[in-house]
């Protein structure tokens, strides 16, 4: 419980908390939504609690928040690496951050 309030201590107090429930991005491409869309069931599933579309206090945003062990998604499409290693900076340090390939997430037919 300890590793969760110390996530959500983290979020911007205008975002709605709705946790484990998918938010949809129409600017992302339906690849990238999908993507984000099976690694939250796969989350959800494996026992943690996640937000998606999370903002943070200092205004950056990342496609999957999970709560449970600290960690941050993000979703790969058509950013290039240098992109995004760039985002990382904005992420709160507290966060393991995670870049994972769209196509690569959907490509995967096992659970973790």
């Amino acid at each position: 419980m300890k590793k969760e309030q110390i996530s959500m201590k983290q979020l911007s107090d205008s975002f709605r908390k709705d946790i484990n429930s998918v938010r949809l991005n129409s600017h992302n491409t339906l690849v990238h939504e999908l993507a984000k869309t099976k690694l939250s069931y796969i989350l959800i599933k494996g026992g943690s609690k996640i937000l998606t579309e999370v903002v943070f206090e200092n205004g950056s945003r990342a496609d999957i928040l999970d709560l449970t062990n600290m960690r941050v998604y993000e979703i790969l499409h058509s950013e290039k690496e240098k992109e995004a290693l760039k985002k990382k900076e904005y992420y709160p340090e507290v966060f393991d951050i995670v870049f994972l390939r769209a196509t690569e997430v959907l490509e995967e037919t096992f659970i973790w």
